[in-house]
């Protein structure tokens, strides 16, 4: 039988029709070990229903965990960036809602998205570095906490190969293997010293993955599911520890 490495679900406004069963995910156990709500992108989002989402769902993403919260469960919230928009009013954004939330936890952790859609295809290595830079800084002067970078293919293509103040990486590649090619060429390693990459998120909504013997749904909610293993340092126990050790506040 398949040993799974710790997984987290991405979740955003849409996702499940708006709706999360946090608890049913949390009383699964483990392999599921956390979820990330979107919580902002740009300047600009979210408003309405969209904002309503995030604070609604941030804090029983903690409750719902009791005694597994920043042990064997995280809270994570993202932000998607915009790399034509200022890094740092961005952070200032991100950090804003999640402090009208509820505020942050030893058992939380922080992501920035930097995907293709929604951002200049004719963007410059320098302005993606300094926006993705700005945004970490803010983060670390304001919390203390690392930043977790989420990308792939968006920052391949225009050269970008430094951390840029991040942690770790989660890497978003839909096939049965992660070959080394895929995040070396970002100028990352699968290492138990940070900068390393923390996370494969294997499975996407809607087309699933590839990835033999791992789920391509959640007790999250019904269908496909964006879907997060853990593979620092070699993943399972290993992989929480490593997550423990450089991505939580500190208390």
């Amino acid at each position: 039988m398949t040993t799974l490495d710790p997984l987290v679900v991405d979740a955003y406004a849409l996702s499940y029709g708006g709706r999360l069963n946090i608890q049913a995910l949390v009383a699964a156990g483990y392999p599921w070990s956390g979820v990330f709500l979107k919580a902002t992108e740009g300047t600009y989002y979210p408003r309405g229903a969209a904002r309503d989402w995030f604070l609604e769902n941030w804090l029983p993403a903690r409750i719902h965990a009791l005694d597994r919260y920043g042990v064997s469960w995280f809270r994570g919230a993202y932000h998607y960036l915009r790399v034509d928009e200022d890094g740092t009013q961005q952070a200032e954004a991100f950090l804003e809602l999640i402090a009208e939330a509820g505020g942050l936890g030893p058992g939380d952790l922080l992501m920035v998205d930097l995907e293709s859609a929604e951002n200049p295809v004719h963007a410059t290595r320098y302005q993606i570095i300094t926006c993705v830079s700005d945004f970490t800084t803010k983060i670390k002067v304001a919390t203390g906490r690392p930043t977790i970078l989420y990308g792939n293919n968006y920052p391949y293509e225009h050269g970008v190969t430094q951390p840029m103040g991040c942690t770790g990486l989660c890497v978003a590649d839909y096939e049965a293997t992660l070959p080394p090619v895929v995040y070396h060429r970002l100028g990352w390693d699968i290492q138990a010293t940070p900068p390393a990459v923390w996370g494969w998120q294997y499975c996407g909504d809607p087309d699933g993955g590839k990835l033999a013997g791992y789920p391509k749904t959640s007790p999250i909610g019904p269908g496909p599911a964006d879907i997060i293993a853990i593979i620092a340092n070699g993943g399972g126990q290993a992989g929480i520890d490593w997550t423990r050790a450089n991505l939580l506040g500190k208390p």
